[in-house]
């Protein structure tokens, strides 16, 4: 055997012990710092650093990968393996924050095991959410709260909170309403949901109403108060709605110069309007108008 086939050999040897010694650096988990200290020289082969990078998606080791990275490991390069990374989110979300291209793909995965943190990471870094509506609902329809509230929370980037499902015409808020999910209601609500949206002749609201009947309350004390809840938060929210378009209402009309009784006599009408979709008062108010003109 040659000097240069020894070298190698021993080379290679050397390389396997280390890999198996990081690899179990990785998977104690709590051993970051050590792991760090023996990558600082930066003399490993970015093969063999790729291969703890996938030991550590395994794991699920975020402090790894971070220390991957500072170590050359480029995460653009990376290739996830589907299976090596199901429900590995904390190394995924280090992964994306790092580098890795935010796809729909790792978007699903993020919904489908209900972890914010990646979802996060991935609407931060501006993943193509085009085509992301049956997500949301589908987060709404298991409650998710954090991951609907990172969906939707960036009005600058944010998946469509009032997509409407071309088999159920059913809107994300209208889901959670069905399935009695109060805390997926009130983060829709809150994202500003529009609660005007109606499927099969009824709105989020209506369809909140038909399930406290008597007959839906047979399904449980529970569920029968869960639903009670959404409608009273629904309700609350109606009215507010209602009250801002009043206030502009009243603020149009004064703009009109019309006189102060023809204002008022407007308003009230428009007032006895209780949980009207906006377009109705519009309506009505117009109707008004061009009453007290003639």
């Amino acid at each position: 055997m040659t000097h240069e086939v020894l070298l190698d050999a021993t080379l290679e040897s050397h390389y396997v012990i280390l890999e198996s010694y990081l690899k179990r650096l990785i998977v104690e988990d709590d051993a970051a710092s050590t792991l760090r200290d023996e990558l600082a020289d930066g003399l490993l082969p970015l093969a063999l650093l790729q291969r703890l990078c996938g030991t550590a998606v395994c794991e699920d080791n975020a402090a790894a990968i971070h220390a991957l990275c500072d170590a050359g490991v480029v995460p653009s390069e990376l290739s996830v393996d589907q299976r090596a990374r199901s429900g590995r989110c904390r190394a995924l979300s280090a992964l994306v924050k790092r580098g890795l291209p935010p796809t729909y793909d790792l978007l699903e995965h993020s919904v489908i095991n209900n972890n914010e943190l990646l979802c996060r990471a991935l609407m931060s870094a501006r993943v193509d959410v085009k085509g992301a509506g049956p997500l949301l609902q589908r987060a709404a329809r298991r409650n998710a709260v954090g991951v609907l509230q990172a969906l939707v929370g960036d009005k600058s980037h944010s998946v469509d909170i009032d997509y409407v499902d071309g088999s159920t015409l059913n809107t994300a808020l209208m889901v959670a309403v069905k399935h009695a999910n109060v805390e997926a209601v009130a983060a829709l609500v809150d994202a500003g949901a529009d609660l005007t949206l109606k499927s099969h002749g009824e709105t989020a609201l209506q369809m909140a109403r038909s399930n406290v009947n008597p007959h839906a309350r047979m399904r449980g004390a529970a569920i029968g108060a869960r639903q009670s809840a959404i409608v009273r938060l629904l309700e609350t929210q109606t009215r507010i709605d209602q009250r801002r378009l009043l206030v502009d209402i009243a603020l149009g009309l004064r703009a009109l110069d019309l006189p102060v009784l023809q204002v008022l006599a407007i308003f009230h009408q428009a007032s006895q309007l209780d949980f009207t979709p906006p377009q109705i008062v519009q309506w009505e108010i117009a109707k008004a108008v061009k009453l007290h003109r003639l």
